[in-house]
């Protein structure tokens, strides 16, 4: 029995490393870092970014949250709408983005949901595609294949660890192309919420 158990840790200890070896770091710049992986079943990778932010929590959450200014700090963003607010929790949004080379732009509706973690005070903003009924424009492709997620874990009162995840599937043919556009977008996004905090915390 005992031998039974050693080897399910040894399995399980594996597992865990494996899974951490997966994710390749693709970027090192200004205290960002961006990972990818190629995860079977998926025509595209999975990419991550993760940097510190001299910000608590509610201060990131609260330029996170702010529709006005959000399309200053997301890459190649045109527009950004919130179309309702179900509950306190959530919000449904219509964003347009601006397609690289000669492609027509893309654009999507996004369920955006914050959970807690009273464990941990850490913070997660989930975005999921949000089905409706609303026509798609003729000068834009929908795109309908999209998973966010925002991970907020505080480091102090002051700082706090924030981690980017993305897959999304723009519908462009070229891969190579569109997983460095995915790459520029997950590190210029980043780089530019740590200004936006920056500029709140000067105002606050």
């Amino acid at each position: 029995m005992k031998n039974f158990i050693l080897l399910l840790l040894l399995f399980f200890n594996a597992s865990i490393l494996a899974n951490n070896q997966d994710w390749k770091l693709a970027k090192n710049k200004d205290g960002i870092k961006v990972y990818q992986i190629q995860k079977n079943g998926f025509r595209l990778k999975h990419q991550k970014a993760s940097t510190i932010i001299n910000a608590s929590i509610p201060d990131l959450l609260a330029v996170l949250s702010d529709n006005n200014s959000c399309s200053m700090w997301i890459y190649h963003c045109i527009s950004n709408q919130m179309i309702s607010q179900p509950n306190s929790h959530s919000r449904i949004y219509y964003t347009v983005i601006d397609s690289p080379l000669f492609f027509k732009d893309r654009d999507m509706y996004l369920l955006s949901q914050i959970t807690f973690n009273t464990d941990n005070q850490q913070a997660l903003i989930e975005l999921k595609p949000f089905e409706n009924n609303a026509n798609e424009h003729k000068d834009r492709v929908r795109i309908k294949e999209i998973s966010m997620f925002w991970t907020l874990t505080p480091i102090n009162e002051n700082q706090t660890n924030l981690v980017y995840e993305v897959y999304v599937e723009p519908l462009i043919p070229f891969k190579r192309i569109v997983n460095k556009f995915i790459l520029d977008s997950l590190y210029y996004t980043l780089k530019k919420v740590t200004k936006a905090v920056k500029i709140s915390n000067l105002k606050n």
